[in-house]
């Protein structure tokens, strides 16, 4: 599982684009600002569901978040 500092100071750091994208084991977490806090909204470059499904439920997302929210196109 990616939980380095890197990734955590990626995390933090403020979106060009209003999206956040943290790289993770299995593919990257694409979250997009709000008025408190950030939202899930999908995923980039998946290579295996099941290691991201253990990636969104070490940051407390349901697993099933992988069923419903989409694959984001990279190049958008």
């Amino acid at each position: 599982m990616a939980t380095n500092a890197t990734d955590r100071q990626n995390a933090d750091a403020p979106p060009a684009d209003n999206r956040t994208h943290v790289p993770v084991d299995g593919g990257v977490l694409v979250y997009e600002a709000r008025a408190l806090g950030r939202e899930l909204v999908g995923f980039e470059d998946v290579d295996s569901w099941d290691a991201l499904a253990d990636a969104l439920a070490a940051r407390g997302h349901d697993r099933g978040a992988t069923f419903h929210k989409p694959e984001l196109d990279t190049e958008a």
